[in-house]
């Protein structure tokens, strides 16, 4: 049987292997540490072997649907429709079968070891998770589902260990890619991972360093990638990117390699991903004197290997490093360097994520020559949100000589805003700020005199920070103000070119209770002070209330204001709503022997006077005279401080604070 299929080999030193078919797609791949061989299930129907080195593929069966794999011990389970079928000692001729019984196919399978006992779970077409009892020859498998609690999402893969389920979906409407972790035990269901950008989750698998691997396939690219997460905290990190398309990722425990069953060109690929070799350098050679401080350095390329990190230093211990980058190529790195200065230099090959060892370390040292325009270095090229005090500064050419600094507000240098010579230091800082939110141009020359000077350097642009305005400033209510009005009018300062103004009133000091919180956009009127007014009934009586403010400029949104707190009025009416009663209603302010109180607010003959201390407590028995034009409210008993004054009248409420002295 062996041979039946077209097979293309890369075989390397560190164990890439490549198995092809044309136009065969793989549905997912695992190792079987007892026979020594991967078995591929493709969705041609047919499952195939691949020997421990990836050489030789043997035809293991074919199968009516595709077949879904997994392997415990010395099993391997091959399942399609609803029958599994369980290969003793992973031999095609060592099979016994059983029916589940559910009419639902299945789509995935995984095994896991709880409490030293094997457990099978799977996933079928009804979107639901089974656990399956333990398979006898020629039986019927009994399939208890597993309660969850995902939504509508819909499941795409499944994976087990010990007593985690890990639950990869997709939403309902396709837009947002899910991983669910499932604890057996307490039979708890947390989302662990969710990004609405992600593609299908194709595969999940964990390593033994306490890591879960999360692949992902089609992109719009056409390409893959595979997240590491942290098992204890769930954070995560991209582990390889940009690669050939995935279908499925398991892990070889005994050699800690990542299985990954690719696809790429009708080309299918199973790669074992690990521990890349040490890269060999060519040059700049070891001990080498160049005479030009562009340098391309370049090493010898590792087939199967896309990525490289370079790391050049002043030292060999490498602690003044002058430039560290991942590259795709082995020999494109141009980097300008210093002149008269030894570099040392050294290579590291990557494999998805996993880093091998450093190269050795050569080292280079570069002439010096003739005069040459520096390198500038800051402010970068292009640079935004920069001090209003710069440092610039620009690369070394070589000990004792000068150069010249030319600052300006145009390109082409018609208007020098700032300049200085006889430098000998690679930076300057210029007395006097330069100005906000504007943008400047810089360049350097070298020197030994007017006459031989270096070309000037290329032009770096820079534009200079702008300043946000502060946050507004709250006036009313007041921090800690008691007995406001139900209808409150806040009031806060103005903050200079704001558009418009967002205000936050809530129950809740961390406004995150979504029933509690209001929230207002209120336009800028251009003036000195900013207000508005809630004209819903939305407060409650003696509450206490949060509110906050932040403007919004054209530039962006300020910092919130202070959180200042108050509490609303006691409730002195049911179903009651007060306006507040003019200042100029009440004289003199503070009383002492009578209060006055204009009645041009409330012309009504019926109405009712009410008398509350600050906290709410009504003064019963008041004393009062009424005339056409005002009321005399005798407050010579009462005790001093701030009062409540409340009128009821059949067209209105109103309400205002005074001062007994």
């Amino acid at each position: 049987m062996k041979n039946i299929m077209t097979i293309c080999l890369l075989f390397i030193a560190y164990t890439i292997g490549i198995f092809a078919e044309q136009l065969q797609y793989p549905m997912n791949a695992v190792y079987n540490e007892n026979t020594g061989k991967y078995y591929v299930a493709q969705n041609n129907f047919r499952l195939v072997t691949l020997s421990e080195n990836l050489r030789d593929a043997e035809l293991f069966q074919v199968y009516n649907s595709f077949p879904i794999i997994a392997t415990y011990g010395n099993i391997l389970f091959v399942g399609h429709e609803n029958t599994i079928f369980a290969y003793l000692n992973a031999q095609p001729n060592n099979g016994v079968s059983a029916i589940i019984n559910n009419p639902a196919n299945l789509v995935n399978l995984s095994t896991t070891d709880q409490n030293g006992t094997f457990v099978m779970y799977a996933h079928l077409e009804d979107n639901n998770i089974y656990k399956l009892s333990e398979i006898n020859p020629l039986s019927e498998i009994i399939a208890t589902p597993i309660t969850i609690d995902i939504g509508s999402d819909i499941i795409v893969n499944i994976y087990a260990n010990k007593d985690i389920i890990y639950i990869a979906t997709k939403s309902d409407d396709g837009q947002k890619s899910n991983l669910y972790a499932h604890y057996l035990e307490a039979e708890t269901t947390k989302l662990i991972y969710s990004n609405s950008n992600d593609p299908t989750i194709v595969g999940v698998t964990e390593d033994n360093n306490n890591h879960i691997f999360i692949a992902f396939m089609g992109l719009g690219d056409n390409s893959s990638y595979i997240v590491r997460m942290n098992k204890d905290n769930y954070q995560f990190q991209n582990f390889a990117t940009n690669l050939p398309l995935i279908n499925s990722i398991s892990y070889r425990a005994d050699n800690d390699n990542l299985i990954l069953a690719m696809n790429q060109i009708n080309e299918v690929r199973l790669i074992l991903a690990n521990k890349p070799p040490k890269v060999t350098l060519l040059t700049p050679e070891k001990g080498s004197l160049l005479d030009d401080n562009k340098v391309t350095f370049s090493w010898l390329p590792i087939s199967g290997i896309t990525q490289y990190k370079i790391l050049i230093a002043k030292d060999k211990e490498y602690v003044d490093v002058v430039k560290s980058q991942l590259t795709s190529q082995a020999n494109t790195e141009i980097i300008t360097l210093d002149y008269d200065t030894k570099y040392y230099w050294k290579v590291m090959a990557i494999n998805f994520g996993i880093e091998g060892d450093w190269s050795n370390t050569f080292d280079f040292t570069i002439n010096p020559l003739n005069l040459v325009a520096p390198t500038l270095i800051e402010p970068a090229n292009n640079s935004e949100n920069v001090s209003l005090t710069p440092k610039f500064v620009w690369s070394k050419f070589k000990p004792n000589y000068q150069y010249e600094i030319q600052v300006s507000t145009t390109s082409d240098f018609s208007n020098i805003l700032k300049s200085a010579r006889n430098l000998l230091d690679t930076f300057v800082v210029f007395p006097g700020p330069f100005e906000e939110d504007k943008s400047y141009f810089w360049r350097v020359r070298t020197y030994v005199n007017l006459e031989e000077a270096s070309p000037w350097s290329g032009t770096f642009k820079f534009s200079t920070k702008f300043t946000m305005p502060a946050a507004a400033i709250l006036e009313y209510p007041q921090y800690n103000e008691v007995n406001v009005s139900m209808l409150p009018l806040f009031r806060w300062g103005a903050v200079e070119g704001a558009s418009f103004y967002k205000l936050e009133l809530s129950k809740d000091i961390n406004f995150i209770e979504v029933n509690n919180t209001f929230r207002y956009d209120v336009p800028s009127n251009g003036e000195a002070t900013q207000t508005y007014k809630i004209t819903d009934s939305i407060l409650t009586h003696l509450t206490h209330y949060y509110w906050r403010v932040k403007a919004m400029t054209a530039r962006g949104e300020t910092e919130w204001s202070e959180i200042w707190r108050f509490q609303t009025i006691n409730k002195l009416t049911p179903n009651s709503v007060y306006e507040s009663l003019s200042n100029n209603s009440l004289y003199p302010m503070p009383a002492s022997d009578y209060l006055f109180i204009k009645r041009d607010d409330f012309l009504a003959n019926d109405f009712s006077i009410k008398l509350f201390t600050s906290n709410g407590q009504e003064i019963k028995n008041l004393n009062y005279t009424i005339s056409n034009d005002f009321i005399k409210l005798d407050v010579i008993n009462l005790n001093n401080g701030l009062y409540n004054i409340v009128i009821e009248t059949p067209k209105g409420n109103y309400i205002n604070k005074f001062i007994k002295n």
